[in-house]
């Protein structure tokens, strides 16, 4: 686990964009979590189905998250793509920064 000096100090806003390709209805969500001192401190999540509106189609998804000021070095940080219903679905050029 790398420390992110960001989510110590200050705005600690999370940017996430992907490209996404499904060709059937979609039931995922993209996640954000953190676990400080073996508790989970940030749990956020969207679901898929409402950003992606075409089927057979790249589009793009931007979303913002806000995340808590981590006042421990044990953290762990995760960001991932959790295909609850074994959806198909496709993405590339998936990008994250913290800022």
């Amino acid at each position: 686990t790398k420390h992110l000096p960001e989510l110590t100090t200050g705005s600690r806003t999370l940017f996430f964009s992907s490209y996404f390709l499904r060709n059937t209805t979609v039931n995922c969500e993209v996640v954000t979590s953190i676990n400080a001192d073996g508790q989970n401190v940030y749990y956020k999540s969207y679901n898929l189905e409402s950003l992606i509106k075409q089927k057979e189609v790249w589009e793009k998804v931007t979303l913002i998250f806000q995340l808590p000021e981590i006042q421990c070095d044990d953290y762990e940080f995760a960001v991932f793509i959790w295909n609850t219903n074994k959806s198909e679905l496709y993405y590339d050029d998936l990008k994250f920064s913290i800022y």
